[in-house]
């Protein structure tokens, strides 16, 4: 039985009736890791939200979203909060704005997890994960507020609340767009060490380059469809769509370039 399994699912501008997401599905079972590609505006991110029950008012919707048979699109603000209480968690690419600006970063992950275990193991757990991401100043960080931290350092910590949290399912939106590559590296290996037969993971992102590296599975947007989907080695060695086949020798182009300057 699948984990996650999203059928028909469209999404509209109640306003203008454009059509922005166009009959997606896919299925995922535990322990597999599907990457998402596509260019701005393919409908990466919304497809996310989605699965998150995180749309705007002025949108539309119909088509199914199943976590372990359990209808979520449509679902009822208390439905949806106990799913992603127990089996969602999401990294986005917008970390300034991720953090409530009055309250500390500490707080914000303490609450996170109080539901199930102490103030101070919360607080533990929340240094520990601080530190497995890079962040060694974990105590100056859990005591920082937003505005104190740099973009990358917020996504960072970001990246630190998903994982700890444990979940079966973490959506990650662009989750290393705000980190230089070294940085890249060290937060794919965390999320390679994540992946087991337990979880699974959804990693979006335009970056060809770094999903190959995660992802056994390939979904290609654009413009609200999905052109191309399969086994990820397959479609890149053979792509059967002319976008898939731009994207990928786009990429190998811009990896030429970037060899040639250090040649």
């Amino acid at each position: 039985m699948s984990f996650l399994s999203v059928k028909d699912l469209r999404i509209i501008n109640k306003y203008t009736k454009e059509i922005l997401v166009d009959s997606v599905n896919f299925d995922m079972k535990l322990g597999s890791v599907l990457g998402v590609i596509g260019e701005s505006g393919s409908g990466k991110s919304l497809t996310c939200k989605a699965i998150l029950g995180l749309l705007s008012p002025n949108l539309g919707y119909s088509g199914s979203i199943r976590i372990e048979g359990e209808e979520i699109l449509g679902a009822d603000e208390e439905s949806l909060r106990k799913i992603r209480l127990k089996k969602l968690s999401a990294v986005f690419q917008d970390a300034m704005n991720a953090f409530d600006p009055i309250c500390t970063i500490g707080s914000q992950m303490v609450e996170s997890f109080q539901e199930s275990m102490r103030y101070k193991e919360a607080k533990n757990l929340s240094k520990e994960w601080l530190e497995k991401v890079g962040l060694k100043e974990s105590e100056r960080v859990f005591q920082s507020y937003p505005h104190e931290l740099s973009g990358g350092m917020l996504q960072r910590v970001m990246i630190a609340l998903a994982l700890a949290r444990k979940t079966p399912l973490i959506i990650a939106d662009e989750p290393t767009s705000a980190l230089d590559v070294i940085s890249q590296k060290e937060i794919i290996k965390l999320f390679q060490t994540f992946t087991d037969s337990e979880k699974c993971l959804i990693f979006v992102s335009h970056d060809l380059g770094v999903t190959s590296h995660l992802a056994k599975n390939l979904l290609v947007m654009k413009k609200g469809k999905v052109v191309e989907q399969g086994v990820c080695k397959e479609i890149f060695d053979a792509p059967k769509h002319e976008y898939t086949n731009y994207l990928i020798t786009k990429r190998q182009e811009l990896s030429k370039r970037f060899l040639e300057c250090f040649a």
